[in-house]
């Protein structure tokens, strides 16, 4: 596990990375690359389109006025779309303009148009955030002091910075990680702290300050609920199950299972209106035999 300090005060277990910052990192520049080449691939392809459509609109031009101005609308919407929220990959077919006299899109604009295979928009970010934490920068030799200082003697001064938040980093001393204090003022020899350390001083301390922090964020994923259609069911008659799956990108199948006295057993397959999947399942109960007395 991995231990991060949040600025409230709060601490965050994280799974173990030897780079877990260097890897979102990378993930998020990866998606941003993706993203910019994207742009680029619009912005070439529209630039092309209004080059090999600009003889509509000189004033000799053979068109008459109504086409000349379907060229020009065409136009104007071509130039809108690399600010269009929907760019670079997430275009509807409905939104893509056509030039007049086309009955279809282009077949070089296909890689724009959203993929009806990633409903849930996974495709659309890195999943990966970004924002600001207090991240270690390093550490310092201290000279090991009690509770109640506000100086301490450093063996290098190196990377540190005024602002800087000192924490133990010797289980040997309070708790490890705990907050030693605020560096207020730094010599070559020593550190001043903006108020008197809560806590033992140990022979070393990590320092943090503010910076970009990079997290994973969560991913949608698939869900599932049942619900009976009522609370008793008689002999012989049916009781209806519903299946509701939230956050369904494409068909489904389920497997289904029943005990007690009604026991059945069944599979399906599950489509989605959107990302979300119902289907019902109707089980009839048994009969009941009255034995003889």
């Amino acid at each position: 596990m991995a231990t991060i300090f949040n600025k409230d005060g709060s601490i965050t277990h994280t799974p173990e990375s030897d780079n877990l910052q260097d890897d979102l990192k990378e993930r998020l520049s990866n998606h941003e690359n993706h993203l910019q080449s994207g742009y680029d691939e619009l912005r070439t392809y529209m630039d092309d389109e209004l080059k090999t459509s600009d003889w509509t609109q000189v004033p000799d031009s053979p068109l008459n006025t109504t086409t000349k101005n379907a060229w020009k609308t065409y136009r104007t919407k071509l130039r809108d779309l690399p600010g269009d929220a929907k760019a670079p990959y997430w275009f509807a077919e409905s939104d893509w303009p056509i030039a007049p006299g086309a009955s279809a899109i282009n077949s070089e604009a296909l890689a724009f148009i959203e993929n009806s295979g990633d409903p849930l928009g996974i495709a659309t970010t890195s999943w990966v955030g970004l924002t600001t934490n207090m991240v270690e920068k390093g550490s310092i030799g201290c000279e090991s002091a009690g509770i109640g200082t506000d100086i301490i003697g450093i063996a290098n001064s190196t990377g540190l910075q005024v602002g800087d938040h000192l924490r133990n980093n010797d289980s040997n001393y309070a708790e490890e990680g705990s907050l030693i204090g605020i560096v207020s003022g730094i010599t070559s020899i020593s550190v001043s702290l903006a108020s008197t350390s809560p806590v033992e001083i140990g022979p070393s301390a990590n320092y943090f300050r503010p910076d970009k922090w990079y997290y994973l964020q969560d991913i949608p994923e698939l869900t599932y609920a049942v619900s009976a259609g009522a609370a008793t069911v008689a002999a012989e008659g049916s009781i209806n199950f519903t299946i509701t799956l939230t956050n369904q990108a494409s068909v489904q199948p389920v497997q289904w299972q029943t005990g007690g006295s009604l026991i059945s057993s069944g599979s399906l397959e599950i489509t989605p209106s959107g990302t979300t999947g119902i289907s019902t399942v109707t089980i009839t109960a048994p009969s009941v035999t009255i034995p003889d007395t």
